[in-house]
């Protein structure tokens, strides 16, 4: 080249400043040697001043002060490119420290974002510092494995490769295959309108017709002196076994009764007679809730017992002392006999148990009866020794009919009494109605009918 073509080279000439935060050294002076090359400037003596000229005016000017200092005090003019370049690399090239640059490497993993090409290259690079020699494409495969930072592909590549004939070039492809599988996953993903898993869409989106019947299902009101409350049916005879024994309801996941007629879940109510509390007994095992027509807060009912439903929120209440202790019992001439729990019957000393009939719930079902005793009864300013019933499960205490006839209570007008009926433990047995009035008067004047001498007045 004439110097007038050098000159014309020097002027359209550009280049950036080395900033040694961004790029290392050993790499700007590569690109800066290839500008050279590419004005024909890199090689020639020709040329030597331009690129001492080139080099020094492009450096920047931090850079520019540390050549001016090093060479002090001689022109820094005078030196030559080869030993500009030479002080620039002593500060700012990069000394080799073997066992850093290798840890550096192997510490190295893909970075959230980053593409499996770009996480190699950034690998190339640190392992050119490495002097891994022989062994540097085993070395890239195997941290391309390990630092890959996707627990999926890591198992896929294993499992293709378990051993260590693998070579770079088929772990990189076989990443490449993943990465791309990956992309094209995304993107269907979010172009499809059902890219939730169809559990979900099950859920979120119920089908019409089910919601309809959800939406249209009415609640269903039972008479519990006439339906069964377990399958909704009429009640059942004393040996007829009700359908929906054993059976699980898909509402509350309970047994021994249907869905139809859950309690628990709403599907059915009790229909409110006169306001008047029922004396409810549930064929169900366990324990469950039921609530009440008027939407109230559920109460807990012992199952498999006798139990009060207050269809209004009020309960007739007789307060009675049994055997000296204070018991709050519920009014209820509906039911044949009086009752109490274990607990109570614990609580009142234990009197001694006789064999008595099992009792019958309202729906048929047999009650767990212990046996009844004999107690001493005050109510309404009276005493009277009279039989309790005594049942297994802890529910209220029952004042029944047996025990309003003894202590006189009149009902309204209109009420009329008939035979009863229990369940003994081979068939039901009915009471003639002259026995029952016997009964009656013995229970009611014991000290008439007592087995002694008495006295006539008269």
């Amino acid at each position: 080249m004439n110097q007038e073509q050098i000159f014309l080279a020097q002027q359209r000439f550009a280049f950036d400043q080395f900033d040694p935060a961004t790029e290392d050294w050993d790499l700007y002076i590569q690109r800066f040697e290839c500008e050279l090359a590419l004005f024909g400037l890199r090689d020639g003596r020709e040329t030597e001043n331009a690129r001492r000229t080139l080099l020094l005016s492009k450096i920047g000017k931090k850079h520019f002060c540390t050549l001016v200092n090093h060479f002090r005090p001689n022109d820094i003019h005078g030196q030559t490119y080869d030993q500009l370049k030479a002080v620039l690399q002593f500060h700012y090239g990069h000394h080799p420290c073997v066992m850093a640059d290798r840890v550096a490497f192997s510490q190295r993993f893909r970075q959230e974002g980053e593409t499996v090409c770009q996480f190699l290259s950034a690998l190339r690079g640190l392992a050119g510092k490495c002097d891994f020699g022989s062994t540097l494409t085993e070395r890239l495969r195997d941290q391309l494995v390990i630092g890959i930072n996707n627990a999926g592909w890591r198992q896929e590549l294993l499992r293709q490769y378990p051993d260590n004939t693998a070579t770079l070039q088929q772990v990189e492809q076989s990443a490449l295959v993943l990465e791309r599988a990956q992309i094209q996953h995304q993107r269907l993903s979010e172009q499809s309108p059902e890219s939730e898993p169809l559990a979900v869409r099950r859920l979120k989106q119920k089908p019409m017709a089910v919601a309809t019947a959800n939406e249209t299902r009415r609640t269903r009101l039972l008479d519990a002196g006439k339906d069964c409350l377990q399958c909704g049916r009429r009640k059942h005879g004393s040996t007829e076994r009700c359908t929906a024994a054993g059976k699980v309801c898909y509402e509350c996941g309970k047994r021994n009764h249907l869905a139809v007629v859950c309690l628990v879940k709403g599907r059915a109510k009790i229909r409110d007679q006169n306001s008047r509390a029922l004396n409810l007994l549930s064929s169900h095992s366990g324990r469950d809730s039921l609530s009440d027509s008027s939407g109230r807060s559920v109460q807990e009912i012992s199952l498999d017992s006798i139990s009060a439903v207050d269809l209004v929120g009020n309960k007739a209440v007789v307060p009675v002392r049994l055997n000296c202790c204070e018991v709050e019992m519920i009014y209820d001439p509906g039911a044949t006999r009086s009752v109490v729990s274990e607990t109570t019957w614990q609580k009142i000393g234990k009197p001694p148990l006789e064999a008595a009939q099992a009792l019958i719930a309202y729906t048929g079902v047999p009650v767990e009866t212990l046996g009844k005793a004999r107690v001493k009864v005050s109510a309404f300013g009276r005493t009277r020794r009279l039989y309790v019933h005594v049942v297994k499960e802890h529910d209220v205490p029952l004042f029944g009919l047996d025990w309003c006839k003894a202590f006189g209570l009149r009902f309204p007008k209109g009420i009329k009494i008939r035979s009863t009926c229990s369940l003994s433990s081979k068939e039901g047995k009915k009471f003639d109605r002259h026995d029952e009035i016997a009964h009656v008067l013995t229970e009611q004047y014991p000290e008439v009918f007592a087995n002694n001498a008495g006295t006539l007045v008269g």
